[in-house]
């Protein structure tokens, strides 16, 4: 599949929490949410152990999350099957009526000799309950053993 859609999210609690284990044709992952397309603001921290970086993005389509999902082919190897990238997406309050935030932290490492880790906070351009959360890969599927989960946190 190249994509995981939550829809109809019932207004039955606080948070949003996403887990996320999987693998992609694509290191990078893509979220929207309420199927919204443009005026995303974030900002993301990357490292790789021994490097980091940071990033401003602001009035984007979606949030891009670099390392959300393991890659099947990084740095041209063929990683082991049975590795995934792992990470969590946090929406407080999304019943409320306030502008929503969104918080992100990924683990990807490519069975080498380094590990990623992102940590992103980011704004969602809207005061509307959240009802949907999309995640799909950048380019390509999510690859089998992948695993998303959404959880109501009360």
């Amino acid at each position: 599949a190249a994509s995981v859609e939550f829809t109809s999210i019932p207004q039955t609690g606080i948070d949003v929490l996403v887990l996320v284990s999987a693998r992609g044709d694509n290191v990078n992952g893509k979220v929207t949410v309420n199927g919204i397309t443009s005026n995303y603001f974030y900002r993301y921290f990357f490292g790789t152990g021994s490097s980091g970086a940071t990033s401003f993005q602001d009035f984007v389509n979606h949030i891009l999350v670099l390392g959300l999902l393991e890659p099947k082919n990084f740095n041209g190897l063929d990683n082991t099957p049975g590795i995934l990238s792992n990470g969590f997406l946090h929406i407080p309050n999304y019943a409320g009526s306030n502008e929503k935030r969104l918080f992100v932290e990924t683990i990807n490492e490519a069975n080498a000799t380094e590990a990623y880790q992102t940590m992103l906070v980011g704004r969602i351009p809207t005061t509307d309950v959240i009802t949907s959360v999309k995640i799909e890969s950048e380019s390509g599927n999510l690859l089998q053993y992948s695993t998303i989960s959404l959880y109501i946190i009360s």
